[in-house]
């Protein structure tokens, strides 16, 4: 069914399922999930990231149980045989308004959490009655009361419903010490024994539940947090509920062409011009192997709100289809992490499918995992076939750089205003092989943006010039390439003719801090770190980069070589051959000034 033309119409945030309905917007249909779920499994677990509908499912879910049936007409459920529509008892709980530093205060925010839904439940309209002892009570007791309560007063089991159940986790990755007193560390295992012990009473509380479903962004090792529910069915990557939230190509088409047919007016282009923009910049989410990529919904339905309005769509003309998801919520948890050192952005698992379906202990989080559970990365097929592991469409990939890159910067506001300038000069400066200019632009950064609290730490060093690199928007920048000998710190390739650049080329760029950029070029040289790129036929480049914190005031931090050509496709050498070729150079070119 198509829906008649409105903005207010589409549902852009919106995670409330009887007010959506109430209101006439759209809703497109994933009740047929929710029955499939409760069939198959008491318990289930699915994460996706932020704002792709986890909230309203979990509330759809509340008023499917709660035997609504009128807010469901329409719907795969209203028809389903499966479904008895009888009212049960529903227990939800919102995890994202539990962010403590402290046991004290996290267990005084859960009994909270826990007794103003028994309010809710047991008491409306009545005053929360709160004992004094909070921070000392058990929040696994006060949970489990409620469940035997909730039981026992409408004699049905009960179903309970947990959204964003990480976020207490979350909240902690990459800091150690407390928000409110940076003097005290964060007591990290022992907010995980309480939380432990808080989702425990799922299984103790077994023969008083119907039904279990439990959402979040991150996938932490259940065999800490939910080791006592062994038969929790994660379908977090099950094909089967590949779309369970995100929109799809078909969805588009039933129920937002006139959207898209309104926009294409606006912008004076063809409807399929529109769908392949928005294709390109909003979907490629895929959760699964064998799985089509959906849309992110907050994100599309921006979009198609801001398009449908003919003012908006000059400015989408004008700039580009709107950043809206990433710029809804920084990704502040993989900022810190970064920032810590441990981590650089790395090229990705050889085995994508696996670290898609990671989980951790949050003591040491696996970066790649975090980054695709988040949405920053996922599954995309390359064109020989295999899946790898890369940024879903436009938008993310980006906005990730930019707003990892503000994430080192003292003054963020200004740099975001001069990103398109930034970009600019670097990329001249790379058509030009203009090797001063390109890295007085990045002294500029390192000079005048970066905090020297973080310039003390080596690895955010490579990092900060990864991420300049990837804002050039040039080609692909891969970082801890594995080699045969090794790991080359960086290589840049970019396609023909791309901004005037020599016709597709590869460099490799080995990274140093307070050392001979001579010594980091030697070492692409005697470990061979460009026999991995022969195959492609391109010609390839190596550079060494070094960079001198402790530099005077004036005088630049960064220094390097002009680039080495170490491969030549046009010409037949051995490695012997190219060996030989770069010690006789190497031998000509004398001592580097920083080796004197």
């Amino acid at each position: 069914m198509e829906t008649q033309l409105s903005s207010n119409s589409l549902p852009i945030g919106r995670s409330d399922f009887r007010t959506l309905r109430a209101q006439g917007q759209l809703y497109i249909d994933k009740t047929m999930y929710l029955a499939q779920m409760a069939r198959e499994s008491p318990y289930v677990f699915l994460a996706r990231p932020r704002r792709f509908g986890k909230t309203l499912f979990v509330s759809m879910a509340e008023q499917a149980f709660g035997g609504e049936k009128p807010l469901f007409a329409d719907t795969s459920l209203a028809s389903a045989q499966s479904w008895d529509w009888q009212e049960r008892p529903v227990l939800r709980l919102d995890m994202s308004l539990v962010q403590d530093d402290s046991v004290p205060e996290l267990k005084r925010s859960l009994n909270e959490l826990v007794l103003d839904v028994r309010g809710r439940l047991l008491r409306p309209g009545h005053p929360v009655s709160r004992p004094q002892d909070l921070a000392r009570r058990s929040p696994a007791r006060t949970f489990l009361d409620l469940i035997v309560r909730l039981h026992d007063t409408h004699g049905q089991r009960v179903v309970v419903l947990i959204d964003e159940y990480d976020s207490p986790i979350t909240h902690m990755l990459g800091r150690t010490h407390q928000y409110a007193h940076p003097e005290r560390p964060i007591d990290k295992q022992g907010i995980m024994d309480v939380l432990r012990q808080f989702y425990g009473v799922l299984k103790a509380a077994e023969s008083f539940l119907q039904f279990t479903f439990i959402t979040g962004i991150s996938r932490f090792a259940r065999s800490g947090l939910f080791s006592a529910l062994n038969n929790l069915a994660d379908v977090s990557f099950d094909g089967r509920y590949g779309a369970v939230a995100g929109i799809t190509e078909e969805e588009l088409a039933q129920h937002l062409s006139t959207y898209i047919e309104k926009g294409a007016q606006h912008l004076d282009i063809p409807g399929e011009e529109l769908r392949r923009r928005l294709r390109e910049f909003y979907n490629g989410y895929r959760f699964g192997r064998n799985q089509e990529p959906v849309y992110n919904p907050f994100s599309l339905l921006g979009a198609l709100s801001q398009l449908s309005d003919p003012v908006s769509a000059m400015d989408i003309a004008e700039w580009g289809l709107p950043s809206l998801w990433a710029e809804s919520g920084a990704p502040h948890m993989l900022i810190r992490l970064l920032q810590t050192g441990r981590y650089s952005l790395s090229q990705w698992s050889d085995n994508p499918v696996q670290a898609l379906r990671a989980a951790y202990d949050p003591e040491s989080p696996s970066l790649e995992a975090l980054l695709c559970q988040t949405g920053y990365l996922t599954l995309k097929e390359a064109p020989a076939g295999d899946l790898i592991l890369a940024s879903p469409n436009l938008e993310v990939g980006q906005s990730f750089v930019t707003s990892v890159l503000q994430g080192f910067l003292r003054t963020p506001d200004d740099f975001a205003r001069q990103i398109g300038e930034r970009r600019r000069r670097l990329q001249d400066a790379l058509a030009q092989q203009n090797w001063q200019g390109f890295f007085q632009e990045i002294d500029s950064v390192f000079h005048e943006s970066i905090p020297y609290a973080l310039l003390r730490v080596e690895n955010n060093y490579h990092v900060v010039f990864h991420l300049i690199c990837a804002l050039l928007q040039i080609g692909r920048v891969s970082s801890e390439v594995q080699t045969a000998r090794g790991r080359a710190d960086m290589i840049l390739d970019w396609p023909t003719g791309a901004y005037g650049l020599t016709a597709h080329q590869v460099i490799l760029f080995e990274l140093k801090v307070n050392v001979s950029p001579l010594s980091a070029l030697d070492q692409i040289s005697e470990q061979e770190y460009w026999t991995k790129l022969m195959r492609h036929e391109l010609p390839v480049y190596g550079m060494g980069v070094s960079f001198h914190p402790q530099r005077p005031a004036g005088e630049l931090v960064c220094d390097w070589t002009e680039p080495y050509l170490f491969h030549n496709p046009a010409l037949s050498a051995t490695r012997r051959e190219v060996r030989d070729a770069y010690l006789q150079w190497r031998h000509a070119s004398g001592p580097h000034p920083s080796d004197l």
